[in-house]
């Protein structure tokens, strides 16, 4: 088996990589991954967008990468031109609850391979915190601040 866990998103080449997954597997191996669709984009990002421009920053001073998701049809495509069968498909809305601005910002840094905030300043930092949390106010329940991400779920085959 070949599993994924929210990373085909960020494969420039996913061709060549539904062709390496194809390769390795043994006949009738199983192919299993989750991947942002571009239609869909996690809530997350939207109140990062907007607490972007409230701070006066730039999308480059936060390293917000673009996630280079595919839509679950695209993908249904590629992995049958790689050779693989048995493509199912289904698009799953997942709640995240964050304690609070702070660890949800640590969450997005893990999220990002580090790379979430890396080069602001510290006084910028705190800008874009401040102007998040403030954005997030609406968002907080008993359980946290409630945010919803959206991910296809995708099984396939090779054919035994």
């Amino acid at each position: 088996m070949v599993y994924l866990n929210s990373v085909f998103h960020w494969i420039k080449d996913k061709p060549k990589a539904l062709a390496e997954f194809f390769r390795v597997l043994k006949p009738g191996g199983r192919l299993g991954l989750n991947t942002q669709d571009p239609d869909h984009p996690h809530e997350f990002r939207h109140f990062v967008s907007r607490a972007i421009a409230d701070a006066g920053l730039t999308v480059e001073h936060l390293s917000l990468q673009p996630a280079l998701g595919i839509r679950a049809a695209g993908l249904e495509i590629l992995a049958k031109a790689a050779g693989f069968n048995a493509f199912r498909s289904e698009l799953k809305t997942l709640v995240d609850l964050h304690d609070d601005t702070d660890s949800l910002v640590a969450w997005a840094r893990s999220s990002s391979f580090g790379n979430f905030l890396a080069v602001v300043a510290p006084a910028e930092q705190e800008l874009f915190r401040r102007s998040l949390g403030h954005l997030l106010e609406a968002r907080h329940t008993s359980r946290g601040i409630r945010l919803e991400r959206y991910l296809v779920f995708a099984t396939a085959r090779k054919p035994a």
